[in-house]
């Protein structure tokens, strides 16, 4: 029995795969309005309540301060923590310095428009410090129109961050790195984290460790909706966060949903999923590899195989079949890809790169020859592995990018996380008395359109007659 169908991209299966969408119970909205008012009133004894309830009966303190060296590692566990955290700073230092070229100030600073000129202007620039990174600016930057005043913005990290890494029976820290570091590197000034403790209360040294690395300064040991309305609320002692990444189960997403607007929130969490395009040279070893890795997590995982043949596709999931067969977690891998697994045969590039499209996958692996040009077909997905030696695995751990992708399909309109999430746009505008006399027609104009005449006289009340 293969591990899933071999079909056509005819197959009333195929579009049911692009209508994935997050999914609403209203019994558990219902448990998580309840916790969530219970913290709003008790604070951290409700969330302490929580904890000791779900993950750590033995937790006596809800909040750990981290400081100091990691301890309870080996020394390869160590190194491989260190080298993960390395390779994402460095990826989004990069990040930053593209996103701030031709800006001046983050932070308090202003980030006026400037000329090309001025930009790439060496004798001009001069370096700003931001926590480890230094990024090139030119000093003065601003955009001044003939006859309309000055126009400009501030570019200012988000002051008090959350970041949320799932636990219980296994302790993610690569959720750590990947989630705190970019907002480390943004210039965010404090960082604090939410996550499960272990049955005694403690926190695994790799996620201690982890935290230490990425710059976080407290966690607040709950996960669930409680550990998300901890970080959203906060409580006597423990200010709320400006807002709150990660990624987490059902109860997390809820949390999530109903707290929005009363803090800040990226993008929804949904089951693992993965598409391979499996073009002329591909190994179909490699491809395997990279079709169950992503459906390891749990049974609701979605997998998508993309080939040009029916030999092609039969190749690949009997390779899948042999590996699951003696996987540690293969009871697990044959229940996703049996219940949400789908292989298509297409006829042709562009078939399959729509077919890529109209599923926006969260994770999306391309295989063979041609790899590369296949990417310029296609826009919609969360992270891209190019090439049969790129393991999905790489991006999970330390690749770089962040692991923290958009699911359920909103990789059509979605990021990664990213330096852009910590980061925001303060825009600022100034007008001398000249400046606004060339305007005032427009807005006194505009307002009496809209039935709104304050606003006209707003403008017109600076000029007396």
């Amino acid at each position: 029995m293969r591990l899933c169908d071999i079909v056509g991209p005819d197959d009333p299966r195929v579009p049911a795969l692009s209508r994935r969408r997050p999914k609403f119970d209203s019994a558990q909205a219902d448990t998580v309005r309840r916790i969530i008012d219970d913290v709003a009133v008790r604070g951290a004894e409700a969330v302490l309540e929580s904890a000791r309830r779900f993950d750590a009966p033995g937790l006596a303190e809800i909040l750990e301060e981290i400081d100091g060296e990691g301890e309870g590692l080996s020394e390869a566990e160590t190194e491989a923590l260190h080298t993960a955290a390395e390779r994402i700073e460095e990826f989004h230092r990069t990040q930053l310095q593209v996103i701030a070229e031709g800006w001046e100030g983050i932070d308090s600073g202003w980030a006026w428009q400037t000329s090309a000129v001025e930009r790439d202007n060496p004798e001009a620039q001069t370096e700003m410090q931001l926590g480890p990174i230094k990024v090139p600016m030119p000093p003065e930057m601003r955009q001044d129109r003939i006859e309309s005043g000055m126009l400009g913005q501030r570019m200012l990290p988000i002051r008090r961050v959350g970041v949320y890494a799932p636990g219980g029976k296994a302790s993610y820290p690569s959720s750590i790195l990947m989630t705190a570091i970019p907002a480390k590197v943004a210039g965010c000034r404090e960082i604090v984290a939410a996550t499960p403790a272990r049955p005694d209360g403690t926190l695994a040294p790799a996620v201690r460790e982890a935290c230490r690395l990425a710059g976080v300064t407290q966690v607040v040991k709950c996960g669930g909706a409680a550990g998300i309305a901890g970080l959203a609320l906060g409580w006597p002692g423990f200010d709320r966060v400006d807002l709150i990444v990660g990624p987490g189960n059902t109860w997390v997403n809820e949390a999530k949903r109903q707290l929005w607007g009363t803090v800040g929130l990226t993008a929804y969490a949904g089951p693992s999923e993965v598409a391979v395009v499996c073009l002329p040279g591909f190994d179909p070893l490699h491809a395997a590899a990279d079709l169950l890795t992503q459906v390891e997590h749990s049974d609701d995982n979605v997998g998508l195989l993309i080939a040009f043949s029916r030999a092609d596709a039969e190749a690949v999931l009997d390779s899948a079949a042999v590996m699951a067969g003696t996987a540690e977690r293969g009871d697990v891998l044959r229940a996703a890809l049996r219940s949400h697994g789908l292989a298509v045969v297409c006829g042709s590039a562009e078939e399959a790169a729509r077919l890529v499209d109209d599923f926006a996958p969260e994770h999306l692996a391309l295989h063979g020859d041609e790899a590369e040009g296949f990417l310029g077909l296609i826009s919609n997905a969360g992270c891209v592995a190019l090439g049969g030696f790129t393991p999905q695995s790489a991006g999970d751990y330390a690749s770089g990018p962040s692991h923290a992708l958009p699911t359920s399909g909103a990789a059509r309109f979605g990021s990664p996380v990213n330096v852009q999430d910590f980061l925001r746009f303060q825009t600022v505008t100034s007008f001398e008395r000249e400046d606004l006399d060339v305007i005032r027609p427009v807005i006194e104009t505009l307002a009496q359109m809209e039935g709104l005449p304050f606003h006209g006289r707003a403008a017109s009340i600076r000029f007396p007659r």
